[in-house]
C-alpha cells in the first residue's frame, strides 16, 4: 500500500539530515520542498542508472529509432514513461530503457496503465524508491529484474486502495 509522503522527513531518514539543504527563509519553502524531494528521488534511483536529462535518453534511443526526440516526447505527454519535470528540464529514471534502449520496459508500462489514473507524476515517480506492503517491504525498483508480474500486482493494488 502507498501512503502519501512528508518529503522533508522522509528524505532526512534516507539520506540523513547531513545531506539535506539548509531550511530557507519562509518564501522560498516551496522551492526548498523540491530540492529536497530531487534529492531523495536521485539518491532511490541510483543505483539503477540515476536520472538522466531529456537529451540523454533520447540519445540513448537513437541507435532503434529515426525520431528518438519525437518518441520521447510522445510517450511524456501519454504520460507512458515516468518524467520528473524540474524547473524546466526534463528527468527520467535510467532504469525505464529496456535492456537494448529499444523501448520501455514492460513492467513501467504495466505499472503506469494501473497508477497514472490516480498518482501524479511525482507520485508516479517516487512509486518506484518507496517501500511497497505489497511487495513484502520491497521496492518496486529493486524487484525489476526479479518480478515484474508482483510488481504490476502492487500498482494494481495500490491503485484500488488510492481511487477507492
Amino acid at each position: 500500500m502507498t501512503v502519501r509522503i512528508d518529503p522533508v522527513r522522509t528524505a532526512s531518514a534516507t539520506c540523513g539530515p547531513q545531506y539535506l539543504p539548509p531550511t530557507p527563509p519562509l518564501a522560498d519553502t516551496f522551492q526548498w520542498l523540491e530540492d529536497v524531494a530531487l534529492l531523495e528521488m536521485s539518491h532511490g534511483y541510483r543505483v539503477h542508472g540515476g536520472l538522466i536529462g531529456g537529451d540523454d535518453f533520447a540519445q540513448r534511443l537513437r541507435a532503434h529509432h529515426d525520431q528518438p526526440v519525437s518518441r520521447l516526447a510522445r510517450w511524456i505527454v501519454e504520460r507512458e514513461v515516468v518524467a520528473i519535470d524540474w524547473r524546466g528540464a526534463i528527468l527520467l529514471p535510467a532504469f525505464q530503457l529496456s535492456r537494448g534502449d529499444d523501448g520501455i520496459r514492460p513492467v513501467v508500462s504495466g505499472v503506469l496503465a494501473e497508477l497514472r489514473g490516480v498518482f501524479d507524476d511525482a507520485e508516479l515517480a517516487q512509486w518506484f524508491i518507496r517501500r511497497n506492503t505489497w511487495l513484502g517491504d520491497a521496492r518496486p525498483l529493486d524487484l525489476v529484474e526479479i518480478d515484474e508480474d508482483a510488481i504490476v500486482g502492487a500498482a494494481r493494488a495500490d491503485r484500488f486502495v488510492a481511487g477507492g
